[in-house]
């Protein structure tokens, strides 16, 4: 089971080294729920944070994925359970 951390402020500007350390030890807390990648992202607004346990897609699913301009980013959690059907659909 993989695990996301992070917060979010609304108009407060959080310093980048506090935000990285803050989900580093998020990320140590829940590391048994995600063994096998973590990453996280530095920004002052909402800094996410991911553990993840790879059963499919072990290669490709590195997060938080960023937008092309890295203004913004994303991480999720969830399964789709007739992705070998939609791949054959392509």
């Amino acid at each position: 089971m993989c695990g996301i951390s992070g917060w979010f402020q609304i108009n407060a500007k959080i310093p980048i080294q506090y935000s990285t350390l803050a989900i580093d030890s998020m990320m140590a807390t829940i590391a048994h729920r995600g063994p096998d990648d973590r990453g996280s992202m530095a920004c002052d607004a909402a800094p996410p944070g991911m553990t993840r346990l790879s059963i499919i897609d072990v290669d490709g699913g590195h997060q938080p994925i960023a937008s092309d301009a890295e203004d913004c980013c994303i991480v999720f959690n969830g399964y789709s359970y007739n992705v070998m059907h939609l791949r054959t659909e392509q």
